[in-house]
Order: C-alpha cells, then sequence, then structure tokens
C-alpha cells in the first residue's frame, strides 16, 4: 500500500509530498563507472574549451608596455575605442547557414528591445524527431529538448536568491549547510558557495547522485585544488543539497540583530532525503525563478527532441531520459522561449532578483561559462552538451550587450568546420564576433 508523508520546509509555502512507493524505488547510487567515465569526458573537454575560450579574451601586455608598467607602476590609458555593433540580420542568417549543413536541426532564438517593448526572431531547421522514428518533428521555437548544463545557470540563479533572502553572503563557507548526519572530511566544509559555482571548489569527481555527494564530502578535498579551476557536475549537484537546508532555514531581524533558525526535517532514509532535496529544489526554482509559465520538470515525455549524431549512422534517436538524480547540474528540459523568459526576467525585471544582484552574479561568473568582449560589449555565455557516446542534445545561451537576450538548442553532434570552435558555445561566439562591425 502506498503512503504519502509531507514535510515542510520553513522557506516554501507548499509542504513536499513524499510517496513511499516513490521513495522504495528510487535509487540513490553509486552511479555506475561508465556513467561517470562518459560525464568525466565531457566535463574534461569542457575545461580545455572554457580555459581556450578564457585565454583567448586576456588582455595581453605588450612587452614593452610591461617595461614601462613595471618602472611607473602605471598602464598606459588605453584609447577609447568605439564599441562595434551586431548585424544582428547578418549574424542569424550565418548561424543558421551553417548548423543547417552540420547537425540534425536546431532552433534559434534572441530577444532585444524593440521601440518601446521586445522583439524576437527566430531560425529553425531540421528535425527535433527525424523521419526515421514515430512521432516525426520539424524545429521550432515549442519545441522541448534536455537543456544539460544550462540548468547550472538556473541553480546558481536559485542559489543567488536564497542566499540573498537570507543574508549569507556567496563567499560564505558551505560547511554549516552540509547535511548535518553527513560526516565533512579535510578542506570540504571550507569551501564556498562562490567556489561551487565557479568550479573552484576543489571537487575532482563527476558523480551527481546522492550516495557518491555524501563520500565525497567524507572524504573531503584537496587543500591544493581548492580555489583551482576544473569543471565538475557535482558542484551544482551539491547545490540543490544545499538549497535543501536553506530552505530549512529562517531569518529574523530584531532591532538590528539577526537570528538563523534551523529546523532539521530532513527524513530518516538516504531514498527519502535525496526525493526531498529534489523535489524542493523544483519547488524553489518553479516559485522564484520560472515565474512565467516555463516547463518545469526533468524528464523527457514523448514529443520531446531526441538527440541523434551527424552525419547519422543508422541510429534512431535518443530520449535521455529521468535526469531526476543530476538536477542541480543538468536536468531541466525547456524550449529556447521558456529559456529568454526567465533570462529576461533575470536580468532585466527585477522579479527574480534586483538587476543590480543579477548583474553581479553575472559578472561574478556563478552559472557561467564564458565572459569575454569581442568588441561590441561584454557577452555572458553557458554551454549544454549531453550525450550516450554517439548521439548529443547540446544548448548555448548567450547574454549579450544592449539587454539582448540569445539561444540555441541542438539536437545532434556537431560537425567539424575548422577553424571554427567545434564546441557549440565557442563556434557560436566565433560567429557572432564576425559580424561585429
Amino acid at each position: 500500500m502506498t503512503t504519502k508523508s509531507t514535510v515542510k520546509l520553513p522557506g516554501l509555502t507548499t509542504p513536499i509530498v513524499l510517496d513511499s512507493k516513490a521513495i522504495a524505488a528510487h535509487g540513490t547510487g553509486p552511479a555506475a563507472p561508465d556513467t561517470v567515465d562518459l560525464q568525466k569526458k565531457f566535463q574534461s573537454r569542457q575545461t580545455r574549451e572554457i580555459q581556450k575560450i578564457a585565454a583567448r579574451s586576456m588582455p595581453v601586455l605588450r612587452p614593452a608596455a610591461r617595461s614601462a608598467a613595471k618602472k611607473t607602476g602605471k598602464k598606459k590609458a588605453a584609447k577609447k575605442t568605439v564599441a562595434k555593433k551586431l548585424d544582428r540580420t547578418a549574424f542569424l542568417d550565418d548561424l543558421a547557414g551553417q548548423l543547417s549543413t552540420q547537425t540534425e536541426g536546431f532552433a534559434i532564438e534572441i530577444s532585444y528591445p524593440y521601440h518601446s517593448g521586445r522583439r524576437h526572431e527566430t531560425r529553425v531547421n531540421g528535425y527535433a524527431i527525424d523521419p526515421v522514428d514515430p512521432g516525426s518533428k520539424p524545429w521550432t521555437k515549442h519545441v522541448i529538448q534536455h537543456v544539460a548544463s544550462v540548468s547550472k545557470l538556473v541553480a546558481a540563479m536559485a542559489m543567488t536568491r536564497r542566499l540573498h533572502d537570507l543574508e549569507v553572503s556567496p563567499n560564505k563557507a558551505i560547511g554549516a549547510y552540509l547535511p548535518p548526519f553527513w560526516t565533512q572530511g579535510p578542506n570540504i566544509g571550507a569551501v564556498t558557495f562562490a567556489q561551487l559555482m565557479t568550479h573552484k571548489s576543489g571537487i575532482r569527481t563527476a558523480a551527481t547522485d546522492w550516495a557518491s555527494m555524501e563520500a565525497l564530502v567524507n572524504t573531503g578535498v584537496s587543500a591544493a585544488n581548492v580555489g583551482v579551476y576544473q569543471y565538475e557536475n557535482t558542484n551544482f549537484s551539491l547545490c540543490r543539497i544545499l538549497l535543501a537546508t536553506l530552505l530549512m532555514t529562517t531569518l529574523k531581524r530584531v532591532h538590528g540583530v539577526k537570528t538563523y533558525t534551523f529546523v532539521n526535517v530532513w527524513p530518516a532514509t538516504d531514498a527519502a532525503r535525496d526525493l526531498l532535496s529534489i523535489q524542493s529544489y523544483q519547488a524553489y526554482v518553479k516559485k522564484r525563478v520560472l515565474i512565467s509559465g516555463e516547463t518545469v520538470r526533468f524528464m523527457s515525455v514523448p514529443g520531446d527532441a531526441l538527440a541523434y549524431a551527424f552525419p547519422k549512422p543508422p541510429n534512431n534517436g535518443w530520449a535521455s531520459g529521468d535526469h531526476s538524480t543530476t538536477v542541480g547540474a543538468a536536468g531541466w528540459h525547456f524550449s529556447t522561449t521558456d529559456i529568454l523568459r526567465f533570462m529576461g526576467n533575470f536580468r532585466r525585471s527585477g522579479r527574480i532578483v534586483k538587476r543590480r544582484l543579477a548583474q553581479k552574479m553575472l559578472d561574478d561568473s556563478f552559472g557561467i561559462d564564458m565572459i569575454t568582449n569581442p568588441g561590441g560589449g561584454t557577452i555572458y555565455g553557458k554551454n549544454g552538451y549531453w550525450y550516450d557516446g554517439i548521439r548529443v542534445e547540446q544548448a548555448t545561451v548567450f547574454f549579450l550587450p544592449h539587454q539582448t537576450e540569445f539561444v540555441v538548442l541542438v539536437n545532434s553532434s556537431l560537425l567539424k568546420n575548422p577553424p571554427n570552435d567545434t564546441w557549440l558555445m565557442g563556434f557560436v561566439e566565433s560567429i557572432y564576433a564576425a559580424h561585429l562591425s
């Protein structure tokens, strides 16, 4: 017989309902070694690509200028330059043209100021579900796909909001907010929220399941690795566990004195605890981040885009399925329109956090892979990539200058096309830069 229990977290208005049947069926890990190895493979590539873009974006000081700066203690003032302007139509058409010959299909959407409102432009091509599979479906801006690591941007928004509401600095150590029944190994308790959200925590594992994260906390991290960048999904899945504890915490201020109260409502079993962390994360994001009717699920359903290889081998499309145990690092399923809604709400509306705090989160690179200025102003990018070893689903988003937001979803691998980066985010950025003048 199925029984249900409710858990009331002080930071949520609606209780979380835990189903005994779901608890019994829920696996807490550890993840299979081949699954972790697959994640490590593309995370290593992600680290290399991000570092490549970061190096490319760093201003280089000429030897003579370095020598003069060393003697005087001052750098020569840079000449004022006029910011380049994006040829939006040429950029969209060029990107769509190149992707149309190098992918199974895609949806591109951009949102920008237009007169006193906003204008959206879209470019789509190919199949979200290829004719080789039942239910063939062309791409549109309403097609939903797993967005993989773009989910980290959502997690960063949620963490930024909850930390702000509790007046907890992102530079605060996480030790006091880890589950009280976890034993903390060396250095892990001193890692900060900011280090988790910038992949500088010292964590060196890709696993996102409950058992693996508990084992990580038990073992701790090397002091030599803390502060050193390495892309790891575990950083953001650990954020979902921390968010649950933050939702069990309340703040009261009386005569200027802050008092925090922690209500320990963690269930008795690991399966129930993990489900609580997943469901409370979903509920909080729905309440505080996805506030304009965006899709709110972690599982593929019929009609969502399937993943393919390109050029296509004789494989059918792949539905990557239920991503509940990857939540925080991955998992969200969105359309391009969904993504532009929460990006706009976050940066421009002040409805998720105040605009100044939103800008600070972007500048601090929380949940962001790329910060660069190719000539038209600073852009902030986040990449998403998920695969089964062959078939790929990808997503890339950019906060562009002039209150413009951009997203592209691709449901296959990207055919190599030198000299552009074959990583989708770098590929898009190079085409964007080519249309600045």
